[in-house]
């Protein structure tokens, strides 16, 4: 093979210019500090002229020396908050630029503070704790860190433009206005906000109270000879019933997860709106842990209750409700069937959110999803040094389909029509994710009813170290001006679908000096159809299969041969 022949990926910088030059009056040679562009902003601000307050913050940015995080993030808070969405690309520019400063210097220390705390319900907690080290020990990598989590999450990664970091602060300003029983941190808000930072608005989503009276009781308990005032009278007092609840459904967030992943909010028993992890969160632990006459029997029947009028409402409300009854035998005292209807219910709720996703982004719903497949074999190139050959497939299909208004097929069903591209592209990234390589091929647009032909490039990553980050994307695009996008998002009008699939960098081939062989590709020669004539002279099968009445082919490369005599 000769390795020349491959889509060599170049290592390009990344490179931002802005360069904005508006007038407020002031001398064009005076560089002024951080703090009074972020005054007189805020002055701005303040007269509800929000269109020079971001006029003010983008001249300091082209005129500031030191990069000011605090700076690019007033100018995203308030773009987002006003929803000035001409200013968006602005926003990200002089966001990213504030987490430029290279020094760690004096303000932007507590600037990174407060952006930590807000991004902390979006990781994970290991992740979390190196970037509060890095912040502690004044590492520059954090703000590569920042920078390369956010593109992480960028659903159009090719482009300088990340409606994803956008979708974070429009939720940070829709929670700061509408979740007000608290001003709790990291979003000055009560505990709803936090989850609507990392999930969006849900699916589906319920306010009510539960209703007790005699009759839910005296059904609950079937047992003529107890009391069921006594019963409720113990619940008014040491519950503080009745209660109020607030759920929000997220529909199969995660295929691991057991349920929907389901959030519950209301008045802990100690006080405050909180969330709670499951409906015994409303009451005190007393109710589940005294052995006074009739409270183990308050606790079992008041759940029976609280756990029925939610049942038909989730899959996961049914659990509980059935583990209830499951406790409710004869055999089993009433204060020990309570302490175990807790204890299962706090179990199977824990099982469940493990697995839940760090954070979701609904923006990325607006478009269809590209599903994307990435194939990657080991070899060693012609100067002896190991790279991955790397394929991606992308199917279009479902996109273009759902696409579509009046545009129709071309006659042969099998192109599109010539105001739609694709773009495949790669990013590389260290382990600090900042990028190191990057790449886009433009390959043929296949549309395949069957989705059995997909639309494929070639990519040849340089083996670099252990713990690189290979970020493969899709992205479909509509350049006719005359077709508007069917759904309104965040996202650029052109863009009609995306896939993203990250790929952790395996170890390479250890070269010991010994007979070394790379990985195996298969495929078949069918000469009509040779998609992968510029590296082969056979059809690769990166699936492991090969029509009928071909015959297979299989290419492998051999290393540090010793020819004899």
């Amino acid at each position: 093979m000769n390795v020349g022949q491959v889509f060599r990926m170049g290592f390009i910088p990344l490179l931002i210019t802005l360069a904005l030059s508006l007038q407020f009056g002031l001398q064009t040679d005076v560089n002024l500090d951080a703090k009074h562009w972020l005054e007189l902003g805020r002055e701005a601000e303040a007269a509800g002229e929000y269109e020079q307050a971001l006029n003010i913050w983008s001249e300091a940015q082209s005129r500031l020396q030191i990069p000011s995080l605090e700076l690019g993030v007033e100018y995203i808070r308030l773009a987002t908050e006003q929803q000035l969405s001409e200013y968006y690309p602005m926003a990200v520019a002089i966001y990213n630029w504030g987490l430029s400063d290279q020094e760690m210097n004096g303000p932007n220390i507590d600037a990174l503070e407060a952006e930590l705390a807000r991004l902390e319900p979006l990781k994970g907690q290991e992740e979390f704790r190196n970037w509060t080290r890095l912040l502690d020990d004044r590492n520059p990598l954090l703000l590569d860190e920042l920078r390369g989590f956010w593109q992480s999450l960028n659903p159009v990664p090719g482009r300088n433009y990340n409606p994803r970091l956008l979708e974070h602060w429009e939720r940070i300003a829709y929670a700061r206005q509408h979740f007000t029983r608290a001003a709790e941190p990291p979003y000055g808000t009560d505990a709803r906000g936090r989850y609507y930072v990392k999930y969006g608005e849900p699916d589906r989503k319920e306010e009510g109270m539960f209703s007790l009276n005699e009759s839910d009781v005296r059904r609950a308990l079937r047992n003529p000879d107890i009391s069921s005032r006594a019963i409720i009278d113990i619940l008014h007092i040491r519950a503080h019933a009745p209660h109020r609840y607030e759920y929000w459904i997220y529909d199969s967030p995660n295929e691991d997860m057991m349920f929907n992943l389901v959030l519950l909010f209301g008045v802990r028993s100690a006080g405050g709106f909180d969330r709670l992890h499951t409906l015994e969160d409303l009451f005190p632990n007393t109710l589940f842990t005294s052995n006074r006459a009739y409270f183990g029997l308050a606790a079992r029947t008041v759940l029976e209750i609280y756990y029925s009028q939610l049942a038909n409402r989730d899959p996961y409300f049914m659990t509980m409700y059935h583990e209830v009854l499951r406790r409710k035998r004869p055999e089993v005292p009433p204060s020990l069937a309570s302490r175990l209807i807790r204890f299962q219910n706090q179990v199977t709720t824990r099982l469940n959110l493990r697995p839940a996703p760090e954070q979701i982004s609904t923006e990325e719903k607006t478009v269809p999803s590209i599903p994307l497949q990435v194939y990657q074999y080991r070899l060693i190139d012609e100067e002896g040094n190991p790279f991955l050959l790397s394929f991606l497939e992308s199917r279009l299909t479902t996109a273009f389909i759902l696409d579509q208004s009046e545009e129709s097929w071309t006659e042969s069903g099998q192109e599109l029509p010539g105001h739609y591209a694709l773009t495949h592209g790669l990013r590389v990234s260290d382990r600090h994710r900042r990028t190191i390589g990057q790449s886009q091929i433009h390959p043929a647009l296949i549309i395949d009813p069957f989705e059995d032909s997909p639309s494929s490039s070639v990519f040849t990553v340089p083996f670099v170290s252990a713990g690189t980050r290979q970020l493969f994307y899709a992205e479909l695009t509509n350049r006719d001006p005359g077709s508007p996008p069917r759904f309104e998002s965040l996202l650029p009008d052109d863009v009609r679908g995306v896939g993203r699939l990250e790929v952790p960098q395996q170890d390479h081939l250890d070269r010991d000096g010994r007979l070394l062989m790379g990985d195996l590709i298969l495929g078949y020669i069918n000469r009509t159809d040779n998609t992968n004539h510029s590296l082969f002279d056979f059809v690769v099968t990166n699936d492991r299969r090969i029509p009928a009445n071909e015959n297979l082919v299989v290419h492998f490369e051999l290393y540090d041969l010793e020819p004899d005599e």
